[in-house]
């Protein structure tokens, strides 16, 4: 058994619950029905669900689904994954109801916008149908969450020896009715592809697909950590300095250029240009062809076709889709948020990822709150951290183990919403070096691109080359310091007091106050640090005896 999937005393296993549903829904699950549940409006977890929809099928339940065309709208989510349920044979139910609703011991007073697809008994396969409520009953089931997605498609992948069940997440990626409509759409998407202000006629050996995220700032969002922000210059410049020899190609996706001395390639919004062919009049109507399926097989089309080697950008769902097809990739994220140990499972090495974790938040509205899903004084971040805080209680619910609740600051909703539309901002010097690190570590994973490395590590890694954070690249350094190694070291040590010591200031500044959820950790930063320089420089000294 792999260190990804060793048992974890903590770790929240699937409950029963009690479920209001057609009493048709289990027809084909008598027995402790388990199925697959998602609050639609969790967007980013849909490939994760039909990741492992696609190798244990299950029914499927949607809720707090809204539908529309706006920025808020599920439709999309409720599209894609209601078209994996129906490809597998399984029913599905979507509803607009919360929590409250859905698990209430009275029944729903309204099936309005509830919708019920079930391949029996029609002859015609499938039908969706809003049911009578009088035909709605109290289950108990076991609901599995996209968290539980994540780990179940990747113990399968894990302990798979013929590399079958990654193939069939790969395939399930872009899923089309037959292999002749996906030819046909494929077709549409080549002059798109090579359009110039697309991918254009040049293919890249060495190109790195960037992409750019912005959905946390808005009302909303999950995570603002997590947006690209004042960093996306940054980001583009370290992928570009990489290499000790030829640069990689950045090729941004997602936003255009921005405004800086080089005109960086970018695919823009690229997704706009694909809407016409799903509006085309033989798919428009095809609820088994969807938007989401024609963006993946678009991106798919272009790794095949050499136009990027690998995809880089911050932690989200979008990303994750690369992973899952098979492609490169790097995820960026904080240390110690919310969530990082379901994504630790993506690093299993079939996956071909990389996961980088800086340390020093970005954004004004991240903080440390105490684990909701742990036992004992356990703390992590989240952003922004007042959406895990009930101050309604004394002390506040949620508040991090090790400060006083009356040090925790209390927003009004007026500056909740200034705290989350700040985007984040630049890396901390030292988590700048992180990244580079992290940059290097992928590429010099892939296979055949000609690439020369661009840093070195004083020491073998015990724990692996799939997580790079800044435990690992305290002992890398450039190759060009490979003659004054001690040198560079004692440089990085003040690099990294420096940016402790900015990073207190400016959460002082942000939070209004010492010893706030914001800079809490501070301290403890320091000391780790202090600890692993020591052991550094003993190596660094072992290192020039030797020589």
């Amino acid at each position: 058994m792999s260190a990804t999937h060793r048992k974890n005393p903590h770790r929240k296993k699937p409950q029963l619950q009690n479920v209001w549903l057609p009493d048709a829904f289990l027809i084909n699950e008598p027995v402790k029905p388990v199925i697959y549940s998602l609050q639609a409006s969790h967007r980013g977890d849909m490939y994760h669900v039909r990741a492992a929809m696609l190798l244990e099928p299950k029914p499927l339940f949607l809720t707090d689904c809204r539908p529309g065309s706006d920025a808020n709208s599920t439709s999309s989510l409720e599209d894609y994954l209601c078209w994996t349920a129906r490809s597998l044979g399984q029913p599905y139910f979507r509803v607009p109801w919360d929590y409250r609703t859905y698990s209430g011991k009275s029944a729903p007073t309204s099936i309005v916008g509830c919708y019920f697809g079930t391949p029996a008994p029609w002859p015609t396969g499938y039908k969706e149908f809003t049911p009578l409520l009088t035909t709605m009953r109290r289950c108990s089931i076991t609901k599995i969450s996209e968290g539980q997605c994540t780990r179940i498609f990747a113990k399968w992948v894990d302990k798979d020896t013929t590399a079958f069940a990654f193939a069939r997440v790969q395939a399930g990626m872009t899923l089309f009715p037959s292999p002749a409509i996906e030819n046909q759409i494929r077709t549409l998407l080549l002059p798109i592809l090579i359009s110039p202000d697309r991918f254009g006629p040049h293919r890249r050996p060495n190109g790195v697909l960037v992409l750019h995220r912005d959905s946390g700032v808005k009302p909303g969002g999950a995570y603002p950590e997590l947006d690209t922000g004042d960093a996306l210059l940054q980001i583009l410049q370290t992928v570009r300095s990489a290499s000790s020899a030829t640069p990689l190609q950045p090729i941004l996706c997602g936003v255009d250029s921005p405004n800086s001395r080089v005109v960086w390639p970018s695919i823009g919004t690229y997704w706009t240009a694909l809407k016409d062919i799903k509006a085309r009049a033989e798919y428009v109507d095809n609820a088994d062809i969807t938007s989401r399926d024609i963006e993946a097989l678009f991106l798919k089309m272009a790794h095949q076709e050499g136009y990027f080697r690998m995809a880089l950008g911050f932690r989200s769902g979008g990303l994750d889709l690369f992973t899952l097809m098979g492609i490169p990739t790097v995820s960026i994220s904080l240390r110690n948020l919310v969530g990082e140990d379901r994504h630790d499972v993506l690093t299993l090495p079939v996956f071909a990822r990389t996961n980088v974790k800086y340390d020093l938040p970005r954004h004004r509205g991240t903080a440390w709150i105490a684990s909701h899903s742990h036992f004992g004084p356990e703390n992590v971040l989240y952003s922004p951290f007042w959406e895990k805080m009930d101050f309604s209680k004394r002390p506040p619910a949620g508040a991090p183990f090790g400060v006083a609740a009356d040090q925790v600051r209390r927003l009004d909703d007026r500056t909740k919403e200034e705290v989350r539309e700040r985007t984040p901002g630049l890396f901390f010097t030292f988590d700048e070096w992180v990244l580079r690190v992290g940059i290097d570590v992928a590429m010099k994973k892939l296979p055949g691109v000609g690439y020369v490395p661009g840093t070195e590590r004083l020491v073998p890694s015990l724990s692996g080359e799939s997580v790079v954070d800044r435990a690992y690249a305290r002992y890398c350094y450039p190759i060009e310091e490979r003659g004054v190694v001690e040198r560079w070291f004692r440089q990085q040590e003040d690099r990294e007091k420096n940016a402790l010591d900015e990073h207190a200031k400016r959460a002082e500044e942000m939070m209004e106050g010492p010893l706030t959820p914001q800079d809490y950790s501070v301290v403890g930063y320091r000391a780790l640090a202090a600890r692993m320089w020591g052991r550094i420089f003993y190596e660094v000294f072992l290192t020039v005896l030797e020589l």
